[in-house]
């Protein structure tokens, strides 16, 4: 009699059917997958780009620029140099030489945007648009160049 209890009880303890996955469709995939088998691709990520900082040489300036860089690295730009030049640069800008370069300059001066968020005069408003021009630096190169004192 104990056995046949058992074997009872064996009986009505069959596993549970598995509710369908929420998540598939009918067809057996995911939205995802079914996304991909269509060639969907999601965007390319921006080429990244090099970093440029050119700025009014002077103590003053370098350290505005110093700083800049240590926010841009912070943000995930590649700071290449910080380059001083003699002469008052009248406005700010950002630079870009190759339409692939384009998105990633955008990017950086919404970062610039926020660095002089407190002084907006001294961000660039866009990125500027420089791929008719020659010579060319290499592609990836872009150039921010920050206002001087007293300009603007």
């Amino acid at each position: 009699m104990a056995d046949l209890a058992v074997q009872d009880a064996r009986t009505d303890a069959a596993p549970a059917p598995t509710p369908a996955n929420p998540v598939r469709k009918q067809g057996g995939m995911t939205p995802a997958e079914a996304a991909y088998m269509r060639g969907d691709r999601p965007p390319a990520a921006a080429p990244a780009i090099r970093v440029f900082i050119h700025h009014t040489a002077g103590a003053g300036n370098a350290v505005s620029a110093i700083q800049l860089a240590a926010f841009l690295e912070v943000h995930g730009f590649d700071v290449a140099d910080i380059l001083p030049v003699e002469y008052q640069i009248p406005r700010p800008s950002v630079r870009y030489f190759f339409d692939r370069d384009q998105p990633g300059s955008q990017r950086l001066v919404n970062a610039i945007g926020g660095f002089f968020a407190k002084d907006p005069d001294l961000a660039p408003e866009r990125a500027t648009d420089l791929t008719d021009i020659l010579p060319k630096p290499p592609r990836g190169d872009v150039e921010v160049w920050l206002r001087g004192p007293g300009t603007g």
